[in-house]
């Protein structure tokens, strides 16, 4: 592959595959990150709320940036020809017949989620809640004391 222009651009091709390594990675902190905010209250930039935006805008900026990449190699190469060069020299042809996979989907619906998730977040801490203050107990004659019949 690495030899073959015709089929691919190797360096497209071995950015596109480490974009997505790296979505993979900040999409785990994420949600390690998550679990721990859910436990307990991080003191941590990283750990906390702060960390839930940046490792989540994080994978989407990868994802994205893999789906940039595969873009571009889909419309230089892999829409003219996907055949072997064996199956080229005996003058066989896929122009035009190539179209974007499963694959390249779940990654594009991997950015949407990543960007639910984080309207979410904002949704979740944003809100203005009311702060529940103590009821001062009220002293009763009966308070307390044990009433025998």
């Amino acid at each position: 592959m690495r030899t073959d222009r015709k089929f691919l651009l190797y360096g497209l091709w071995v950015a596109a595959i480490a974009c997505l390594a790296g979505a993979l990675l900040f999409a785990g902190l994420s949600a390690v990150f998550a679990v721990v905010n859910t436990a307990t209250t991080p003191i941590g930039t990283a750990t906390g709320v702060p960390g839930l935006y940046l490792w989540n805008s994080l994978a989407m900026l990868f994802n994205l940036c893999a789906v940039g990449l595969w873009a571009v190699q889909f419309y230089q190469k892999l829409q003219q020809n996907v055949l072997s060069q064996e199956d080229r020299d005996n003058q066989w042809s896929s122009a035009n017949m190539a179209h974007y996979g499963y694959s390249f989907w779940f990654v594009v619906g991997a950015v949407v989620v990543h960007f639910f998730n984080i309207t979410a977040i904002y949704i979740g801490t944003h809100r203005t809640r009311e702060k529940k203050t103590p009821q001062p107990v009220i002293e009763e004659k009966s308070n307390g004391a044990i009433m025998l019949y």
